[in-house]
């Protein structure tokens, strides 16, 4: 698996678009570790391979975006995701002070325009989004955030997301009212 690439990806009826993704060791999805985690996922897996489930220092992300940043510039991309196999935007998965260091590397980068990366509605505040917002400045954030299905059963006893669809709901609106 490469850790870095760029693909280049038709966007709609528009021009290619090229987007960087980074793939980063995270410390590993917080509901794996605490339930059976979705039965489809089997991110747990692959991020225990590199990381053993522990959260690495902040320094190892900097640099690691460094590198990718030399690795991909040539392709001038015009977005980048962020890839961790869990939710970005926990604390124990990805060091917040990380967040906040690949959000200031990712504002100095005057191609990417947007900032994707995944999480589970939980961590979806309107303290975190503030804080990314300030400081990735006109940047579009995009927050993946996998519903998987409409029915809160199905969701429940067979993927066994850990979530209600009013939770993502809850998440959407915290998305869209800080104009991520």
């Amino acid at each position: 698996m490469k850790w870095t690439k760029v693909e280049s990806i038709k966007n709609g009826d528009k021009d290619v678009e090229n987007r960087w993704i980074l793939s980063l060791p995270g410390a590993g999805c917080s509901w794996a570790k605490k339930s059976e985690g979705c039965y489809m996922c089997n991110f747990k897996s692959a991020t225990d391979k590199y990381t053993f489930g522990r959260l690495l220092p902040s320094g190892v992300f900097k640099g690691l975006y460094r590198v990718g940043h030399q690795i991909t510039k040539k392709h001038n991309p015009d977005s980048i995701i962020i890839f961790n196999g869990g939710s970005f935007l926990n604390d124990a998965e990805i060091p917040l002070d990380a967040q906040k260091s690949l959000c200031e590397l990712i504002s100095r980068n005057d191609n990417l325009k947007k900032i994707i990366f995944e999480s589970r509605p939980e961590f979806v505040t309107n303290e975190k989004m503030t804080l990314l917002k300030d400081i990735v400045g006109d940047r579009k954030l995009a927050i993946a955030i996998g519903l998987e299905t409409k029915s809160d059963q199905i969701r429940s006893k067979s993927i066994n997301k850990g979530f209600t669809k009013k939770n993502y709901e809850d998440a959407v609106d915290v998305i869209n009212g800080n104009e991520a």
